[in-house]
């Protein structure tokens, strides 16, 4: 039995187009060696929808009335589990935690969890079941106790994840400038159960209450390698001797530059650091050795000349260095008495302003001239409160306590400067 339906296309004398739709409902008969249609009713009354339905039983579908028969589920967001996921798997992130088995499952379903919602251990195993990671992971019903088990599993495993972690970022194929970064941080807790639990110098400005500390080990574009756990009150430098005994004696690296700041890397650091063949230092300076680059006699002798002004530093203990970072208009450096003479034909007496020599590029004023008590300034020019009223005096913009010029020091009595403000002047002046 099944339904026929026959479509017919007529145009009638005046040109008017007429399409004809008929639905009989046949069943096939065999006469003989004929089989025949047998027409048993005729359905071109009844609705489209109908006879779709009527259609749909006679193929043998199941029909269900709509609203009935059917069991809603919730749905799981997944897009963002998906999307982590698969970069893992790019990483290579669950082959470098290890062989698989339920261990580390839930250890790698701990570190998308990290990723896409952190939170407490009991908060992240109740949203796992909000996800699809707990079916994809098959981490339903898994609770904090199996997570803390996991956890010391990955502890264990560490080893070996920070060996091949080393192999892939610090070997000299994808390291070839052989550096690795290391600091130290830390971070406050509560309780007092932890054996690494510590009162020492906090980062995250929580006095007074104990802390742990951290370091971490990375490559050159900041990706962890390894990491180590301190108790709260070890200084840096012992914390970076531990890390280089790792680094030569786990992941046998032993031509490798280590780079740390000047409190981690200190003289006893470097000592011991030249004591081992093939590893080196980068850090900062301190205090005293900028000081002694910054002197006349110095291994530091640039240029003084205003021609491309590069910095200035305020300190009053290295005032004498603010010419150190200038150089040439040709980028030449220049021995710093190449202007010595300048200076000393500018100590002239007050009220006699400073000319500077012929052929000669105008020095910047400092900007820290002063006002005298008479009211005139130091190059002896007068001041707006001394100036009369309608003058085309020049007038001097200083108002600090001493007036200097660049890389002298503070003149016992007041010497002549150069008028203008710093702010007016160009290299083209």
């Amino acid at each position: 039995m099944h339904i026929s339906t026959t479509r017919r296309h007529y145009v009638t004398a005046d040109g008017t187009e007429r399409d004809y739709e008929t639905h009989l409902l046949r069943r096939s008969v065999r006469v003989g060696k004929t089989v025949r249609n047998e027409t048993l009713a005729n359905l071109s009354h009844l609705p489209p929808e109908l006879i779709e339905a009527l259609r749909a039983g006679l193929a043998g579908k199941q029909l269900v009335v709509a609203g009935e028969g059917l069991e809603l589920k919730r749905a799981l967001p997944h897009g963002h589990v998906a999307a982590l996921s698969v970069q893992a798997q790019l990483l290579g992130l669950p082959g470098l935690l290890g062989p698989a088995c339920k261990e580390r499952d839930i250890a790698y379903g701990l570190i998308l969890a990290r990723a896409l919602r952190p939170a407490s251990k009991r908060a992240t195993v109740s949203w796992w079941t909000d996800t699809t990671l707990a079916e994809d992971l098959g981490l339903a019903g898994v609770g904090t106790d199996e997570a803390y088990q996991a956890m010391d599993w990955l502890l264990s495993s560490q080893e070996s994840i920070e060996a091949k972690l080393a192999k892939r970022h610090l070997q000299v194929a994808a390291n070839p400038s052989r550096r690795a970064y290391f600091d130290l941080s830390s971070s406050w807790m509560e309780g007092t159960s932890c054996p690494l639990v510590a009162f020492g110098h906090s980062r995250d400005a929580k006095r007074g209450k104990p802390q742990i500390e951290y370091g971490l080990l990375t490559d050159p574009t900041g990706c962890p390698v390894a990491i180590r756990v301190f108790a709260g009150n070890t200084a840096d430098p012992s914390a970076f001797s531990e890390i280089v005994t790792v680094v030569r004696e786990r992941f046998g690296l032993d031509h490798l530059t280590m780079v740390g700041d000047r409190g981690m890397i200190t003289k006893a650091r470097i000592d011991q650091l030249r004591g081992l063949p093939g590893m080196g230092w980068l850090t900062a300076l301190r205090a005293p050795a900028i000081k002694a680059l910054a002197q006349d006699d110095g291994p530091l002798q640039m240029a003084a000349r205003w021609d491309c002004f590069m910095a200035a530093d305020s300190t009053p203990a290295l005032h004498r260095s603010r010419d150190r970072g200038l150089l040439g208009g040709d980028g030449v450096p220049r021995p710093s008495a190449h202007h010595r003479p300048q200076r000393r034909a500018c100590a002239r007496a007050p009220g006699e302003q400073c000319r500077p020599r012929a052929g000669a590029r105008r020095a910047p004023p400092r900007p820290n001239a002063c006002l005298g008590r008479s009211g005139l300034s130091a190059c002896g020019i007068r001041t707006s409160k001394t100036r009369p009223s309608g003058s085309r005096e020049p007038r001097c913009s200083r108002k600090t306590r001493h007036c200097r010029l660049p890389g002298a020091a503070p003149p016992s009595p007041p010497r002549p400067c150069i008028s203008g403000s710093a702010s007016r002047w160009s290299p083209t002046d």
